[in-house]
């Protein structure tokens, strides 16, 4: 399953990365009111370089390991977890990978990060 990728940013300039199904459809007042994120939008590219050190088009999350900080809060979509495979970009565009989703699950536990489950068809945060 190929999926997307959104660095965004809310009002008071918190940092999250939404990584979909590339059919979902991504409604971002909606998200951002579940996420009490106001006024969520896409973040500047100077801040994707500064947090996950990456460009424009290879938004990934496999560059959470780049946010040091941990700032950016993880988002991910429901959905993905009924596919066992899903597609990723390794830090650049040019190339991608194949990993279930349990093996992005791992990554996330291996970098000590937690990531949020949203379901982008009822709007609402799982659990």
């Amino acid at each position: 399953m190929g999926i997307k990728n959104l660095f965004l940013k809310d009002k008071k300039d918190r940092l999250y990365l939404i990584t979909a199904t590339h059919t979902t459809r991504i409604e971002l007042k909606k998200v951002g009111k579940a996420l009490e994120a106001k006024e969520l939008r896409f973040a500047a590219p100077e801040l994707l370089m500064e947090h996950l050190g990456v460009e424009p088009g290879s938004v990934t999350p496999l560059a959470l390991i780049n946010d040091r900080q941990k700032e950016v809060h993880i988002i991910i979509d429901a959905e993905i977890f009924a596919h066992e495979y899903i597609q990723i970009h390794p830090l650049k565009n040019d190339a991608t990978v194949v990993i279930s989703s349990k093996d992005l699950m791992a990554f996330f536990k291996t970098i000590q990060r937690t990531a949020i489950a949203y379901n982008f068809l009822e709007h609402q945060l799982q659990q």
